[in-house]
């Protein structure tokens, strides 16, 4: 059983199965709220989950902005996998159902 916590940890949650997938995604949404050029998820069935702390909210999030990188830092702690992420399938736009 995996279980992790947003960042302020006011949120607590368990899983309790496999992921129907993962993915590296590059999405607006999801590069604003982590503000990140790219974010790694799993795709985890409503019942597999179960929040054990504090109460989710939904929101809206706001428009991106684009500032190109220009070098990459911390490496030396890049996840194992990232190293051939340009590799791996891609889909343009990509939807769950299906």
């Amino acid at each position: 059983m995996l279980s992790g916590h947003r960042h302020c940890g006011a949120i607590r949650y368990q899983v309790h199965t496999e992921p129907k997938w993962t993915a590296l995604c590059h999405c607006g949404d999801r590069r604003r709220h982590a503000g990140a050029p790219v974010v790694g998820w799993a795709a985890i069935p409503e019942d597999g989950l179960k929040v054990i702390k504090g109460q989710p909210k939904v929101y809206c999030s706001s428009e991106p902005d684009a500032i190109a990188p220009q070098i990459q830092v911390q490496t030396a702690e890049r996840l194992a996998w990232m190293e051939g992420a340009q590799k791996l399938p891609t889909f343009e736009p990509y939807s769950s159902r299906g």
